[in-house]
Order: C-alpha cells, then structure tokens, then sequence
C-alpha cells in the first residue's frame, strides 16, 4: 500500500486542519488541499468518544483582538506586533489610551448555558505592563457571578484568584509568555464573555500615556473545566469535522452531512418549560453526559401506576418523514420508549431495552447504538400525516417492555441528554440547541486540481469511506470533473440508494458505468475506479466488479468534489493517481 500511495498525485487522509481547508499529504504544496465550507457548528465524536462541537473554541478571532467582536475599551490594539507562542508574528498588543480610565479588551456575546461550567484561556506576555486584570462580561442578563480581583502577574507568572472562578491555571510557554486559563460556573443562560484590563501599580483605572501596554494572543473558550488544545478561529465557520465514530483504523474520517434542522429546543435540560412532564421529576445536571460534562438530567418516576412521560410539541412542521432520537442511560428503569405523535394519533412507538442495548419489538425503523460509559442513543423514524402539528414524545420510562403503563414506587430513575427531532429519514449528528431550534449547514468540499495532479487521459480515482445513510437516492458524490460539473466530463464514485456505482463521462456521453454490491450504512467500502481510453475497471473491497475494453477518456479535468452539500458519508482516505494502475494493483488497493 506505501508502494502505491507513493504513486498518487494527491493523497488525502484525514488529519491535519483549520477553518476553511483540510490538508492533502500529496502534494504538501497546498495544491491539493480541500476547501472546505460548513456555514455553522457541528458536533463530531472525538478521539476520547465523546460528542464535541465543532470547533470546541466558542470564541471567534482567537489571534485578532482588532476584529470588531472585540469591544476595547480606552485602550487601542497593535496587530501582529510580536512572535506568539506558536513562532509566528501574530499576537496583538493591548496599548492604554490617554484618559484616566479602565482600559481593556473583551469579547462577549458567546452562547452561555445554565450550570455548564466554561474554561477563558489565552495566551499573555508583559510589555511595558506586566499585570493584567480578568472581568467576566454578561452581554444579556447575568449569566455569571463577577470574579473581581482575579489579577495575573507576567513578571511573576502568578495568578491572584478572587471570587467565583471554579478552576485556574498559569503556565509558562517560553520566551516571556504564559498560558492562562479560569473556569467559571454559569448561573443562568444566555451571553457571556470575559475582559482583560492592563494594571498599573495595583490600580485597574489609571491615567494612561497612550503607548504602554501587554501582548496577548490565541483566546478561546470552551465547554468543561479545563482548557483544551487550543484551536484558532476567525468567524468559526466552515471547520471540517474529523470524527472517529466510524472506524479508519483508529484514526478519524472527514464528515460530510446535509443540512439539517434540531426542532426541539432545550436538548439537554428538560427542566425547561417546552418539555412537559407527566408523573416524572427531572433533576438537571445529575451525571457525566456523553460529551464529557456533568450536563445530563436525571428522571424520577413518580410514585404512580401509570405513563410516566416527558414530551415536547413541535408545531406547524410539513408532512413527511421525521427521525427522532435522544441519549439515555440505564439506572433502574430497564424499558424505554420513544413515540411520535400527530394531532393526538400516534403514528410510531418503540420500546428499547437499556439494560441489554437492543431494541424490542415495534418499529423496524429504530436503532439503538452504545455510544460509551452506559450511555446508548436510541433513533425513531416516523411518519407525520398532519402538516399543522407534530409531537415526538420521549415516552414511558417502564418496568415492562410491553406496556406504556408501570408502577414506581418514587424510586426508580435513569438518566437522558441530547434529544432531537429532524425533518429527515434517518438521524444526523447531533445539533444542541437552547431557546429555540438550530440548524447545522451541509458540509461540502472542493478543490480545483492542475494538470500536473489530475491527468484526464488516464487515472484511477479511490474512495476509503462509510455512507451515513442508504436511504436517500445518492447518499455519496465524489468526483473528478471539469468546470464544476461531471455531466460532460466526470469519473464519479455515487450510491444509487444501498448501491455504490461508478460513471465516466466524456464530452456528455457516458463512456462507462457499473453498480457495484450492495451495503449499508455505516459499513466501510473501498472503491478504485481506473480510466484509461479503451480500458476501464472498477474494484470494491478487493474485488473486480466490472472491466471493459472500449470508449474514450475524459476530454479534460480539473476539479476534485467530496460533496455536493446534500450527501452524508465519512472518509477515511481519498486519492487520485494520474496513471492508470494494473489490475493487481487495484485489487491490492482495495482490500479491506
């Protein structure tokens, strides 16, 4: 396999990446590198298993305090005037102004969540002030306590912690910068931020001589109580997901997913209002979630025989097919369900065995899946017959797999997070929400490609990936094309449905074509398609499946396409060889 990697022209594995771009390993140039564009956050399962938004720093302009999501106040800001700790010139200096006041720089207006407990950490070094002050910002009620009198010392390296600050760190990185990090613990939803004020002699206000001032660089928050690796962002947007839910060996796939929409609001705190509790308590942030943060809510039967029920109404949806699916763990309760509901019919129930993982009896369209430490996602595809109002129901935690009715005594409990409901006929990464539905973009991926990389006369193009689904028509486009499009000129890699199939197309006739064996959803496939004039293969999974001898390459190439924003598949490896490799080779390939 190193043999053959050492062929292609462009070798795409999944690893390295930022905002905007996944890097090709061949060629290292930047010339093969995937535009990548998500106008959103996603969530993706990280290398620990845990589900994690993309990308996990809330804050935006991580490396430029002059954007205008920073507010500064009596202070200016110098961009790129220093080497930041990663040995480029990017970080900022904070300089006071003239006036006799406060002077900082802050970033609020990050999305804050009741109880969550949210680590501020950045990078510092003194300038000509070596003391710097740390203020929360609440941009919409009081969504933290204050941490008054939380002062860093940059000739020290040390860090005065005042109130409320639940966690804190300084660290020093080399040459004169220090790491710093403090956690605070949210009371209350909605936006938050934090400032960082110079300091003279101890006085946070002071008349200032418009030149002093300290460098910062690389700002980020994150969800948990500790500081994560850092990740820099500009408008977080448009940041590939590399998850590792589905294989590869131990290393991560590059995820690509359609559009979708959480209708449900408060997913994880189902104390909240829109959820209506019948004959069940919820005690909110009771266990280890599975992203990692004590944010799961607990359920309590209440002392009755009858359907102990937790719900949510979603109004005015269009008729169609919806997935509906939330995380839940076994305490005592054994049996769970889940049930749609349409003007007061119900149009599915499943029942879930959360003591053995399987799913009992009912809908043929429901899965359960062990997702780690007792925690299972349980999914539902139903069928709304009612365009005006759509109820999906996590419904009757019971002691009896065949009934919606039990009896509890107070005493019997388990434990949910994550719920969501898509206008889509089969579940997609969940999409956290709080006061009102959100919407994760599709992700889609290109890259223009020159001719010393992509040779339309001859080549193979590979694909190492997992469809996410078989449902829809063409759950997986990826393509070698010309001028953005492959109806004249394309060799493409496609499922019709649970097929995988291949096409090559040459001055708008297809030239070659073949459907490959069937699979299903999550299941790995690797597929080499060779093209050369009058001899073309295609391989899967180390077996031929179609040659022919006739036809015409492509006229010309120019352009690679993961995605088209409306497929959902994940990718392991991509490659382009611009050489038509032999038979064996494409055997050897392919082989899983």
């Amino acid at each position: 396999m190193s043999n053959l990697l050492s062929q292609a022209s462009l070798v795409m594995i999944p690893s390295g990446y930022k905002e905007d771009v996944v890097y090709s390993q061949i060629p290292t140039s930047g010339a093969g590198d995937l535009s990548f564009t998500r106008a959103s956050n996603g969530t993706r399962i990280n290398s620990a298993g845990l589900v994690e938004v993309c990308p996990w720093n809330l804050a935006q302009y991580s490396e430029d305090l002059s954007n205008a999501v920073w507010t500064k106040l009596a202070a200016t800001i110098t961009t790129n005037a220093t080497t930041a700790p990663n040995g480029t010139t990017t970080a900022d200096k904070l300089i006071e102004d003239t006036t006799n006041n406060l002077h900082r720089v802050g970033q609020g207006g990050i999305t804050i969540e009741t109880n969550q407990v949210y680590t501020f950490s950045f990078y510092a070094k003194a300038g000509e002030r070596n003391e710097l002050e740390l203020q929360r910002i609440n941009t919409s009620g009081t969504v933290f306590n204050s941490i008054s009198s939380t002062t860093v010392n940059l000739a020290l390296g040390t860090i005065i912690v005042g109130s409320n600050v639940t966690n804190s760190s300084i660290q020093s990185v080399g040459d004169g910068w220090y790491k710093i990090s403090v956690s605070l613990t949210a009371i209350a939803s909605g936006s938050g931020g934090l400032n960082i004020g110079l300091v003279k002699d101890g006085n946070l206000s002071y008349l200032g001589n418009g030149t002093s001032g300290a460098y910062i660089w690389g700002f980020q928050v994150n969800i948990g109580s500790t500081a994560k690796p850092y990740f820099p962002t500009t408008d977080r947007l448009n940041v590939p997901r590399l998850t590792y839910q589905n294989g590869g060996g131990g290393c991560p796939s590059l995820l690509l997913e359609k559009q979708s929409t959480n209708l449900v609001t408060y997913s994880e705190d189902f104390t909240q209002t829109p959820w209506t509790k019948g004959d069940v308590t919820i005690i909110s942030n009771n266990t280890i979630s599975p992203d990692g943060t004590q944010n799961a809510d607990k359920f309590i039967l209440d002392a009755t025989n009858s359907g102990h029920i937790i719900y949510q109404s979603i109004p005015n949806q269009n008729s169609g097919y919806y997935t509906v699916s939330c995380y839940v763990k076994y305490g005592n309760v054994r049996y769970f369900s889940t049930r749609s509901q349409t003007g007061g019919v119900v149009s599915a129930t499943q029942f879930y065995d959360l003591q053995n993982g399987v799913v009992v009896g009912g809908s043929s369209d429901a899965n359960i899946t062990s997702v780690g430490n007792g925690w299972y996602q349980i999914t539902l595809k139903c069928l709304s017959s009612n365009s005006t109002d759509v109820q999906y129901i996590v419904h009757c935690f019971t002691t009896s797999s065949t009934s919606e009715t039990c009896t509890s005594d107070g005493s019997l409990y388990g434990y949910i997070w994550g719920a969501q409901a898509e206008a889509s006929s089969y579940p997609t990464s969940y999409i956290p929400t709080t006061t009102s539905s959100a919407t994760r973009v599709a992700d889609t991926g290109t890259t223009s490609l020159s001719s010393s990389i992509v040779n339309a006369s001859e080549g193979v193009l590979f694909l190492d990936y997992q469809p996410l689904n078989v449902v829809d028509a063409y759950p997986v486009d990826f393509q070698l094309q010309y001028n953005g499009s492959n109806a004249v000129n394309g060799v493409t890699i496609y499922h019709d449905g649970s097929t995988p199939a291949v096409t090559v197309r040459s001055g708008g006739t297809t030239i070659f074509s073949a459907f490959l064996t069937a699979t299903t959803a999550g299941t790995r496939n690797k597929i080499a398609l060779a093209y050369k004039g009058s001899d073309y293969a295609v391989y899967q999974n180390g077996v031929q499946k179609a040659t022919q001898s006739s036809g015409v390459a492509p006229a010309a190439l120019n352009e690679l396409r993961l995605s088209d924003g409306n497929r959902n598949f994940s990718i392991n490896e991509a490659l382009v060889f611009p050489t038509r490799l032999t038979n064996a080779e494409l055997a050897s390939l392919t082989t899983i």
